[in-house]
């Protein structure tokens, strides 16, 4: 993102609370991040995200100009100011897994499969939160292909080629549907 412009000015470095831990992140203008915890005073809750705009040094603390991006009318484009001495619950915004994506459907999931770290019910949540296009990237080792232009996980293959077969006949079902009326 650096070389490409789309992060710039001066690198920042905030104290975060991620779970029960603290650590510190780099962050520069341009980064996106997602909030873990709801924020009253801001209206962010847990999961909503936002692009920093600019980064102010107030008191000594950073302090954040984020843009929300949201698919909620009212919330997409609002600007918030986050002063990170009184706001810590947030971290960079570039991937989540599928479980902290609930509720949330995205235009592009891109998913990593690994037989130690994908099973079938996570294979099928990825697959359900997409809207127009779903990716399954792994190894040579961790996938094999299927003879119809695909690659699936290699453990439980049989019970992730059935699921999302049915879900994508239901989807197109659901297109077909859609069309004739």
């Amino acid at each position: 993102k650096i070389a490409t412009g789309e992060l710039h000015g001066s690198e920042v470095n905030v104290r975060i609370r991620a779970g029960r831990y603290a650590e510190t992140i780099s962050l520069k203008e341009g980064d996106r991040i997602r909030f873990s915890q709801k924020q009253k005073a801001l209206e962010v809750y847990n999961g909503t995200q936002g692009q920093i705009e600019k980064i102010d040094i107030t008191n000594g603390a950073p302090v954040l100009h984020v843009r929300i991006q949201s698919e909620i009318p009212g919330q997409d484009g609002r600007l918030v100011q986050v002063n990170t001495d009184k706001v810590n619950t947030f971290s960079h915004g570039y991937a989540m897994t599928v479980h902290k994506s609930q509720g949330q459907g995205r235009k592009e999931v891109f998913q990593l499969a690994n037989p130690e770290m994908t099973d079938q019910h996570s294979g099928l949540v990825g697959f359900t939160r997409m809207k127009e296009s779903f990716r399954l990237y792994g190894g040579s080792e961790d996938l094999i292909e299927d003879g119809h232009n695909g690659c699936f996980i290699t453990r439980d293959l049989a019970h992730i080629k059935t699921a999302i077969g049915r879900l994508e006949a239901d989807r197109q079902l659901v297109r077909r549907l859609g069309e004739n009326n």
